[in-house]
């Protein structure tokens, strides 16, 4: 019986080599085009950041303002400057610029795209990179359930679902990982480092009386990089993106020997699902990403922060779509080489 299921696994693997071999080509392309369409977008956003950096303040120390939210440009000389001061709900049909930098910083997103607003919170930071892992595992378990009770399912088959179902709970521990990765590591250590290495300028700001009392003095002026972006580019969407791809090498959707209308349905549906999600997200964290580098952050800022998320992207690429790490992609994917 094990030389049975032994044989099993090594075909299971051989087909999937098989695939992976023909995926190839197009899972470099497809990771290419991510890193070029990532960096065109912060860029992109750089180039429209008029030298400034907005940073959240305390709106009840705002004299006669009555502010919603405000925030303050960290590099304006002194609260005269016309783009030092942003106070959400004050009426700024007078100034076209003041009311373009309102409408950047404190109007929500079109209610389609809300999740933008929502990327940098617990829980949608964690659930929304895992929603195509989320998808797989939940038709999988159908499947698992149904191969008990139906005589469609062969013994081949139903080997081949507990061995995907088995890869994909191992990529949930994986994926899970990256998360407290980027979390412990990429943000909070490396966030005490900036604390040491960014010295404070040691003069006095402005807007000193207007900081939340959790802030350091003269808050924003030192150069640190962006968190945010780490979370975009390390987390939010490489391990959406790498799932995505590895389902269409391995579709967990079609399974050979059936024929019935729920099966029908699923091969059409759950494709559809896994591509508009997707292209979704990307949406949403592009627009959270373009609009952290006009107004949250300097292009330094926000180069270095795309740096530290390579540190996640770079070698998932390798693992997926390079001769390295073949044993990781075998344990985690399923195919070697």
């Amino acid at each position: 019986m094990a030389a049975i299921t032994h044989q099993k696994a090594k075909l299971f693997r051989q087909q999937s080599s098989y695939r992976f071999h023909e995926w190839r080509p197009w899972l470099t392309f497809f990771w290419l085009c991510h890193f070029s369409l990532s960096v065109m977008v912060i860029v992109w956003g750089g180039i429209h950041n008029h030298d400034t950096k907005y940073i959240p303040i305390n709106v009840e120390a705002l004299d006669n303002l009555n502010c919603s939210k405000g925030f303050v440009n960290v590099f304006a000389s002194s609260k005269g400057d016309s783009d030092a001061l942003v106070c959400c709900g004050e009426n700024y049909s007078g100034n076209k610029y003041l009311k373009a930098l309102e409408d950047g910083i404190c109007n929500p997103p079109h209610f389609l795209f809300f999740v933008s607003r929502r990327l940098a919170r617990f829980p949608e930071a964690w659930l929304l990179p895992l929603f195509p892992l989320f998808v797989r595992l939940l038709v999988q378990t159908i499947r698992k359930q149904a191969s008990g009770i139906s005589s469609n399912h062969n013994a081949t088959t139903q080997s081949n679902n507990n061995i995907q179902y088995r890869l994909a709970r191992r990529r949930f521990y994986f994926y899970v990982g990256i998360i407290q990765f980027r979390g412990w590591i990429l943000y909070l250590l490396f966030d005490k480092l900036e604390e040491w290495i960014v010295a404070s300028t040691g003069k006095d700001c402005w807007y000193e009386h207007l900081l939340h009392d959790n802030y350091h003095s003269c808050q924003g002026q030192g150069t640190d990089f962006s968190d945010h972006v780490v979370l975009y580019f390390a987390q939010i969407l490489p391990i959406a993106f790498i799932e995505i791809l590895h389902s269409f090498v391995e579709p967990f959707w079609i399974e050979k020997g059936t024929a019935t209308p729920a099966t029908f349905m699923t091969m059409r549906l759950v494709p559809i699902i896994l591509i508009t999600g997707m292209m979704y997200l990307y949406v949403v964290t592009f627009m959270g990403a373009y609009k952290t580098a006009v107004y949250f952050h300097t292009w330094p800022e926000i180069r270095n922060g795309y740096f530290v998320s390579l540190l996640v992207q770079v070698p998932l690429f390798l693992i997926q779509c390079t001769p390295f790490f073949y044993s990781t992609r075998e344990y985690f994917f399923g195919y070697a080489s």
